[in-house]
This record gives structure tokens, C-alpha cells and sequence, in this order.
């Protein structure tokens, strides 16, 4: 983690997988958040959707872009026989900014 963490400017934000990551980083000039991503993806039975949990924990603290946005841009980047997927990475999204909500409490 340090070896990324050195690259975050002051003020940055760094979001990891508490469930992975045993020495987090104590910068504190960061906002360090941890949230358990690959075990939520595990719960989800999809390994693959930790990275949108990560998006979601991400847009909870900075709402650069909607659900909707992202939701459109999944649509336009996917080929068609995969947006199928749609839906299981937009709950993905939503679960990552209910874990932030739940650490930052």
C-alpha cells in the first residue's frame, strides 16, 4: 500500500479493501478509508464486481458522476451481450457507498 499511497497528493482520498490490505497507510494528510470490497463481492458470488464496490465507495465521498452516467456509460462501452451485467455492477456501486456510510458513522 505504501508504495501507491506515496502518490496520492495532500488532501487526497485512498480507498482500500480492509479485508486484504493488513498494514493500511497512516498518512495523515489523506483521507484513508477502508471497506470490506472483496468480501461484499464474495456475498454478491461475483469476485469480479469488487473494483464497481470500489467505484461506489468512491462516489459516496466524491459524487462526481450519477448512478445514471454510469449506468449510461456501461450501456455505451459494453458490448450488448454483456450488459446482462448492468445491474449486478450498478448494486455493486450502491453497496460500496452503503459501506462507506457505515464505516464513516
Amino acid at each position: 500500500m505504501d508504495k501507491f499511497a506515496s502518490h496520492i497528493l495532500h488532501g487526497g482520498l485512498l480507498i482500500y479493501d480492509s479485508g486484504t490490505i493488513m498494514k493500511p497507510c497512516t498518512r495523515p494528510d489523506i483521507d484513508i478509508i477502508g471497506i470490506p470490497a472483496a468480501n461484499e463481492a464474495l456475498a454478491m458470488k461475483n469476485s469480479k464486481t469488487m473494483n464497481m464496490i470500489l467505484l461506489g465507495a468512491f462516489l459516496h465521498k466524491n459524487p462526481v458522476v450519477s448512478l445514471e452516467a454510469v449506468k449510461e456509460a456501461l450501456t455505451q462501452v459494453l458490448p450488448e451481450k454483456y450488459h446482462k451485467l448492468i445491474p449486478i455492477n450498478l448494486e455493486a456501486i450502491q453497496r460500496g457507498k452503503k459501506l462507506v456510510s457505515e464505516v464513516l458513522v
